[in-house]
């Protein structure tokens, strides 16, 4: 499971960096490439968000519990990324304001784009993303 990345709700800072990698390692992202960062609210499969999950340090599915799925809408992100060494597909998405004002849990993944391909990392899985509430 990776870890999951934590912010508070209306920061913009840190910055979410990643190395983009499949099966053999980190892959290249050629010059010219575009990657965009999407992010979309998550809830788990007992129809919640699982805000009491991640505080428990459960979330997403340990031991079983509670298996989180994307909620079918609108990415809250769907930006353009920044591709900062694309020979070691080191990549980082700079928060703007308003991707953080939603407190709770959220996934994320980068997208590849060359000459109109598309592709999606990490593959087979997502970026997990809380983001804490704000006390104000």
């Amino acid at each position: 499971m990776a870890d999951v990345f934590q912010i508070k709700q209306h920061d913009t800072q840190p910055s979410l960096a990643a190395t983009l990698s499949d099966d053999s390692g980190p892959v290249v992202i050629p010059s010219g490439a575009t990657v965009n960062f999407v992010m979309r609210r998550m809830v788990d499969d007992c129809g919640c968000d699982g805000n009491s999950q991640v505080n428990a340090g459960l979330w997403p599915g340990v031991n079983g519990y509670c298996v989180t799925a994307p909620v079918p809408n609108t990415p809250k992100v769907n930006r353009q990324a920044v591709v900062v060494n694309g020979a070691l597909g080191q990549v980082r998405y700079d928060w703007a304001a308003g991707d953080t004002d939603t407190a709770g849990n959220f996934s994320g993944e980068f997208k590849v784009s060359v000459a109109g391909a598309i592709t999606t990392y990490p593959s087979s899985s997502y970026i997990p993303i809380y983001i804490t509430p704000d006390l104000s």
